[in-house]
């Protein structure tokens, strides 16, 4: 392989990134009678570094994409495979230390420089450096790297554990991914393919020192409002004196002052989630005595979780600053299956729009990663705070000594990297563990013995916290409310997620009873996990289906691309409650995605105006693959019409209906959770769904103070003809205040063909209609990232009504093929300059 000629120059640190060199990889311990001939034993592909190597074999031409049509399946031999990296490099010397470090392996591993054996991997969740110095030959060397595959070292672990411990090999929810330190969403999910992979999945660097600095820490502790005390250390290599510098944002005004050194009393200059201030980021510069530099960023923010007795149960709200704030968000999963594919451009993109629809925090869940420092980065600089799950999520693990000793020596890394993030809020032990053993998830027969993992959730990981993060909150498990009262025994109706107690995950309102109307009854104090399905858009089916699976619907291939484990029945039931039989695949991407709409609306409108739920965290934001999935993102990065209307559902003052099909009267309520109070005038309209033509009904004032929400108006509409009528709620000062509700199933409502007519404003687009359209939504079908909501600035389905009115879009490049579709059916578009 050529060699590359780069040299280290004569700095205090020199940085070679290796993910440059030319990386190959081939099958190890692959029969001689192989049937694949792409791929014999004896031969090697190229490999791309940071990567995996599904990703390798695709490209050159070894297996299909894993995430088109069903070839998924295709790819199931490849996780079950031995598999080696390897690559050569230049060095020339000119420094007295040398080291490898390894950002991400994936991850049971053993590394090899020039054939010796230098380290073992067998944590996906650890970096690895390795000291080097002395055993680099000067010009070529080799680096490699051995793979051995998770699913077979997990089975064989499983097996060997289990036969130790005395342990029958039927238990439930105790698999092979419990016995890998590895992202168990790779081992196949309700939302995610089975892509277990292996690789070179973050970057590899060659670091040639003299001096550097190995570790800066920084500590921040909340004195009183607006005074926060920071403390940092510093440690060089050398074991010289490091000079450590508190640089102020230079666009605030701040008091500073060192009480010794490394310690700073600092007032003014906070960080604030989105929505309740700015994200003003600080820094502390570090030099040593003999040249070697640091930097890192820090925020000044105290979080409290208030969770105390109350009237309701016990309650579950985060302070910020010793401010209340109404926790708005989502649950965020990997952004891919493949994590290697993750650019820090798409997390800073990724991040922003949540931010753009008003979100304020994410939920890092236990099933997927500790997210790279470029996604804690981008939530630091869009005020998006971060509750962090451990990795553990829905499975029971190993937890003797041993494996407790990996969890310890796992999280202590993972909570001192993070404990300086503005962004961070909280700990939580695991996902959905302590429920799943309450519940005995699985039926009976093959329920474990004991709950498995508790010593960690229970022991391990609180004393990390409290000795390298004192003061942040943690929690042992989510959901983990439930009633102190012990005369109700642990089951039914006593558990961690029973509600009006603590966060609860609302899952019996997709998994059970069928209808999200049932999101009225909920009590949860937060809800931290709650969705409903529906497909992903249009251009995913096209992009990864054969033109013949993209029209009938259903389809198998459609179905291949469904997790939720609901099958056509039951998933399609949900839709028809509401929405006319799908006949194609569009039929079922659009219906899908409005009842998705309705149900995230009608789930986060009852929360935001109940007094005793203070928090919505939507289950899911984003998609890893292309799939019909509880995601308001698809893996397209467009926005479903639930995405939409998460900006009005979670803008500061929200206009809620509170109404079901069939009863007699429309509550408004106004949520306040603003930090001053507001106060405007509630115009209330009836619309003919035939004509648009639209009837002032009243006017009512409000006025409400900060976080504060009460009923408005109560509007009686048992005298409306519900086919042909629907109510229109807006406050004109206010363009978030605006809500639509129908008065019978939308599969019912009697339509007529709007005029629609397009003006091309150049960068925008208006959508001028005469008549009524309901739920319509436009895109570019050539590239429907063209089209993007001005309000949201994002492209996807943005279902939006009107009565005789305008709707403006904005373009990206020019839009080409303009396409529309409402409730009607779809829209012949007419173009006017």
């Amino acid at each position: 392989m050529p060699t590359m000629s780069t040299v280290f120059e004569p700095e205090t640190l020199a940085i070679r990134n290796l993910a440059l060199e030319n990386w190959r990889v081939k099958q190890r311990h692959a029969p001689m009678d192989y049937a694949r001939p792409q791929l014999r034993p004896d031969t090697w592909i190229e490999a791309q570094v940071p990567g995996c190597v599904h990703d390798d074999l695709a490209r050159a031409g070894v297996i299909p994409d894993p995430y088109a049509r069903r070839f998924e399946y295709a790819c199931q031999w490849v996780d079950e495979a031995d598999w080696t990296y390897e690559c050569t490099f230049d060095f020339q010397g000119g420094h007295q230390h040398q080291e490898l470090h390894f950002k991400c392996l994936d991850t049971v591993a053993r590394i090899y420089l020039n054939d010796n054996l230098i380290a073992e991997s067998d944590n996906y969740h650890l970096p690895i450096t390795v000291d080097v110095s002395g055993k680099l030959a000067k010009g070529n060397n080799t680096l490699r790297i051995e793979f051995d595959s998770a699913v077979t070292t997990g089975q064989r672990r499983r097996y060997a554990w289990f036969d130790k411990h005395g342990l029958p090999q039927n238990y439930n929810w105790f698999d092979e991914r419990a016995f890998v330190r590895k992202p168990g969403y790779q081992f196949g999910w309700d939302w995610n393919g089975r892509f277990v992979s292996c690789g070179i999945v973050g970057g590899v660097e060659l670091r040639a020192f003299d001096s550097r600095i190995t570790d800066l820490d920084i500590q921040v502790e909340w004195l009183e409002e607006s005074k926060y005390r920071v403390s940092s250390s510093a440690i060089c290599s050398t074991g010289n004196p490091v000079q450590l510098t508190l640089v102020p944002n230079e666009e605030i005004e701040v008091e500073v002052k060192e009480i010794q050194t490394g310690v700073w009393e600092i007032i003014g200059g906070e960080w604030w989630p989105n929505k309740m201030g700015p994200q003003t980021l600080h820094r502390v510069d570090a030099v040593s005595t003999d040249g070697a530099t640091a930097t890192k960023s820090f925020g000044l923010k105290h979080v409290e979780l208030i969770r105390q007795p109350d009237q309701y149960g016990e309650s579950f709200e985060f302070y910020v600053n010793g401010k209340p704030m109404y926790t708005c968000g989502a649950n965020w999963i990997p952004d891919d299956a493949f994590p290697s594919r993750i650019s820090s451009d798409r997390y800073h993109s990724q991040v922003q729009k949540c931010k753009g629809l008003n979100m304020n925090m994410l939920r890092v869940w236990g099933g997927g990663l500790y997210e790279t420092d470029d996604f804690y980065d981008a939530c630091d600089a869009n005020g998006i705070l971060v509750w962090q799950d451990f990795s553990f999520a829905c499975m029971y693990y190993p937890d003797d000594a041993e494996w407790q000793e990996v969890a310890r020596t796992e999280a202590e890394y993972h909570v001192r990297r993070l404990r300086h993030r503005a962004s961070l809020a909280m700990w939580c032990g695991n996902n959905e563990n302590l429920s799943m053993f309450q519940g005995m998830w699985g039926g009976p027969g093959a329920n474990v013995d004991r709950y498995y993992g508790a010593p960690f959730y229970d022991e391990v990981l609180p004393d990390v916290v409290q000795r390298i993060h004192p003061g942040c909150p943690y929690i042992e498990s989510s959901p983990v409310g439930m009633s102190p009262d012990e005369s109700i025994p642990i089951g039914r109706e006593r558990n961690c997620n029973m509600g009006g107690y603590g966060d609860s995950h609302c899952w019996d309102v997709w998994h059970g009873r069928g209808d999200w109307k049932f999101y009225s009854e909920s009590t949860a104090r937060f809800s931290s996990e709650f969705g409903f399905a529906s497909s992903c858009s249009m251009s995913q089916w096209e992009a990864y289906l054969a033109p013949s699976e993209t029209g009938e619907f259903p389809n198998p291939a459609v179905a291949h691309h469904d997790k939720t484990g609901k099958g056509d029945e039951t998933f399609l039931g949900y839709v028809h409650l509401h929405y006319p039989t799908c006949q194609t695949v569009e039929d079922w991407t659009y219906y899908s995605q409005l009842n998705q709409r309705d149900a995230l609306r009608y789930g986060i409108e009852h929360f935001r105006h109940s007094e005793f739920c203070r928090g919505s965290l939507i289950w899911q934001f984003n998609d890893c693959w292309p799939v019909s999935s509880w995601a308001v993102q698809d893996y397209g990065f467009l926005l479903k019409p639930a995405g939409f209307e998460l900006h009005r559902l979670y803008a500061d003052l929200l206009l809620s209906a509170e109404f079901l099909i069939g009863q007699p009267s429309i509550g408004f309520w106004i949520s306040n959770d603003s930090t001053r109070a507001l106060s405007g005038r509630l115009h209330i309209a009836q619309v003919d769904t035939r004509t648009g033509e639209t009837k002032l009904l009243k006017e009512v004032d409000w006025n409400l103070g900060s976080n504060e929400r009460s009923i408005i108006d109560e509007l009686e509409v048992a005298g409306f003809d519900p086919r042909t009528t629907a109510i229109h709620a807006y406050d004109p000062d206010y363009p978030d205040l605006d809500r639509w509700v129908l008065l019978a199933e939308p599969k019912e409502i009697q339509l007529a063909e709007p005029n629609i007519t397009v003006v091309d404003r150049g960068d925008e687009l208006d959508v001028e209609v005469q008549g009524f359209v309901l739920d319509l939504v436009v895109w570019d079908n050539g590239v429907p990232a063209r089209v993007v909501s001005p309000k949201v600035g994002q492209a996807g389905w943005d279902a939006r009504t009107v009565a005789n009115g305008t709707l403006r879009y904005r373009q990206q490049g020019k839009a080409v093929c303009l396409k529309a579709r409402s409730m009607f059916g779809h829209h012949a578009l007419s173009n006017s300059k």
